[in-house]
């Protein structure tokens, strides 16, 4: 991946009050085969995992490849179902496995940015389509959600009028900030990016970095932010998650886990990355 951007300090927001989100006991298990005679491989991706997040608080998930970290974030998000596990957004339950509940990701006020902004949009739509898709899923006019899409495209920086024209069009700083704009067209109360900046040049990664907090800060959403940049986690996060082969190993305030950590596997993760 390219190098971290150069950072300034930024004054976090506001992480205190009820809570946007909360989990606990989060499990799941891959099945695969690497042949038609072999026996089945399971990997366990998530064991349960517990996290919660307060209004307008960015939380950092960071680990290793294959730390679970991408899984929760699916989990959350509705595109993967967990085997255990419940997941709430204030009073709202979203997911427990035990009951057989489970809000479909179109119904559940989460929003996601994906870390390729070129794969994730769909190139033989319009950017409005790619905006507006969830809009329709939820039974939004068309005509309401033309006006709900100009206003998001106005919010990440693009102009109303890009709503015609195609991702191909914009450079990849551009079509992430449409997948931005797509993930906050549901009105989202919480938004999950998945290494939102690692595909990106780095003066464009502070531009988008600086955007989500200027959203944050605009909208109070909360924010789970995937990443393995901790570059980033220091410039934008209020609180980090540190998982392992599935587990949270760690959690805390973000300069006491970065600066101050026991844990061993946190110390040495810090100790392979490199620092500002």
């Amino acid at each position: 991946m390219s190098s971290s951007p150069t950072m300034t300090e930024r004054p976090p927001g506001a992480a205190a009050g009820a809570l946007a989100l909360e989990a606990a006991g989060l499990s799941k298990t891959f099945v695969s085969r690497t042949g038609l005679w072999s026996e089945p491989k399971s990997t366990r991706a998530l064991i349960e995992v517990q996290i919660d997040l307060r209004k307008s608080e960015i939380l950092a998930i960071v680990g290793e490849s294959g730390s679970g970290k991408s899984t929760l974030g699916r989990v959350i998000a509705g595109l993967e179902k967990p085997d255990a596990g419940w997941l709430r957004a204030g009073t709202t339950t979203l997911l427990d496995v035990s009951r057989g509940e489970f809000v479909p990701p179109a119904k559940r006020g989460i929003g996601m940015i994906f870390q390729d902004p070129t794969s994730s949009l769909n190139g033989r739509m319009s950017v409005g389509d790619v905006v507006g898709e969830g809009l329709l899923l939820r039974g939004q006019s068309r005509r309401h959600a033309r006006e709900q899409i100009a206003d998001m495209l106005e919010l990440v920086g693009l102009r109303a009028r890009d709503m015609e024209r195609y991702p191909h069009e914009f450079s990849g700083g551009q079509r992430q900030r449409i997948g931005i704009a797509r993930a906050l067209a549901i009105q989202p109360s919480v938004l999950i990016a998945d290494e939102a900046v690692s595909s990106l040049d780095v003066s464009v990664q502070m531009q988008v970095l600086n955007l989500i907090l200027d959203i944050r800060d605009e909208l109070g959403l909360a924010v789970i932010f995937i990443t393995h940049n901790i570059g980033v986690v220091e410039y934008l996060c209020d609180h980090v998650v540190v998982m392992s082969q599935g587990e949270v190993v760690e959690r805390g305030p973000t300069a006491r886990v970065l600066n101050e950590s026991s844990n061993a596997y946190t110390r040495r993760l810090l100790a392979a990355v490199p620092r500002l």
